[in-house]
């Protein structure tokens, strides 16, 4: 299967070489000054215009959305207990037990 890989890519060669070796006297690449085309520069300045509008946009979201957190900070609550009012055992012979039945040896 390499072998007839290696054979086509082999056979290959002269075409592209023909393709990349400009005849004499043929096309050749020319530089030419850059031209701005108008249109597209009218384009690329309302899409930026776009773009400013919509972070314009999205800021003030984040800002709202930042104030409704710090105004939600603000509100939270904690749930606390006072337990100063109540009266502790002595020891543990204070509680009684719950009944319960004895365990039973498994076999």
């Amino acid at each position: 299967m390499r072998v007839v890989a290696a054979v086509i890519a082999v056979a290959a060669l002269p075409c592209f070489a023909q393709q990349v070796t400009p005849a004499p006297g043929g096309d050749t690449a020319v530089y030419v000054p850059k031209q701005e085309d108008p249109v597209l520069k009218d384009m690329e300045a309302k899409a930026e215009a776009a773009a400013a509008r919509a972070e314009e946009a999205a800021a003030a979201v984040r800002e709202a959305q930042k104030a409704k957190r710090e105004q939600k900070k603000k509100q939270a609550k904690e749930l606390w207990f006072d337990a100063r009012g109540i009266a502790k055992p002595a020891s543990t012979q204070a509680f009684s037990p719950a009944f319960h039945l004895p365990p039973s040896p498994s076999s």
